[in-house]
């Protein structure tokens, strides 16, 4: 394990990882491969994939 001193700032500040990831996701201080990871992280919390859409008419084809 890492000493005190060798923690992130950030370590302990946030209980939701959710909430974590959207700080990374928007800090413009963060390297954008690390914001980008954090955004595909929080896709699957935001959007539903394109796969499982489904047109509630097709239902109603029978």
């Amino acid at each position: 394990m890492t000493s005190d001193e060798e923690k992130p700032d950030v370590f302990g500040q946030y209980n939701d990882p959710l909430d974590f990831l959207l700080v990374i996701m928007n800090d413009e201080s963060a390297s954008v491969a690390d914001r980008l990871d954090a955004a595909a992280d929080l896709m699957p919390y935001f959007h539903e994939p394109l796969g499982e859409l489904e047109d509630e008419d097709d239902d109603d084809l029978g």
